[in-house]
């Protein structure tokens, strides 16, 4: 278990919700996770991990949504389009968000990356991402340049994302229902 404080990087929406994306919680010192929960109280936790991560710290929980997705694998464009649905559900909303993956420099960015392509230009989505700064100073992981790679891999995910821009969130799920099919 690392001692030192909850890293995380910090994005704001033109709404007003934050969305915060952070390495795994059981990595770190319950009491630091607790810490950083009590000060921005998530109203949910989005978990974009192979292994299921139950974390809950004294009358501390946060409701989650798990979509597993082991590294190094395709995404499979379902498990896109229900994250990305209940993503723009929430952050349509006030509050905070959180998102992680194992270290939060791949899985997790990746789905945020989705999320803000199917919600905003191309500018307003540069504008987010420029702003947002690891707390501990460590390297940034870019949602743009993994949501763009995974779309470049997996063009059922592309066509799922401008579909959904351009059309909306019915026509969205038609296009995985056409794709899975």
């Amino acid at each position: 278990m690392i001692e030192k404080d909850f890293p995380y990087i910090k994005y704001d929406l033109p709404n007003g919700v934050t969305v915060l994306l952070t390495p795994r919680p059981d990595a770190y010192d319950p009491n630091k996770v607790s810490d950083f929960v009590w000060t921005w109280n998530p109203k949910v936790r989005f978990q974009f991990t192979d292994d299921l991560v139950k974390w809950e710290h004294d009358t501390v929980v946060v409701p989650f949504h798990w979509y597993p997705w082991m590294p190094g694998r395709r995404i499979p464009t379902e498990l896109v389009w229900g994250a990305v649905s209940l993503i723009r559900q929430h952050a349509s909303g006030h509050g905070v968000i959180w998102m992680h993956c194992d270290s939060s420099s791949m899985r997790a960015p990746t789905f945020f990356g989705h999320f803000l392509n199917s919600k905003y230009n191309k500018d307003m989505v540069e504008m987010i991402v420029s702003q947002g700064k690891w707390t501990d100073g460590r390297h940034h992981s870019s949602p743009i340049e993994y949501a763009e790679t995974s779309m470049k891999l997996d063009p059922g995910v592309r066509e799922l994302i401008t579909v959904w821009k351009d059309k909306g969130e019915a026509f969205a799920h038609a296009e995985v229902m056409k794709v899975d099919k």
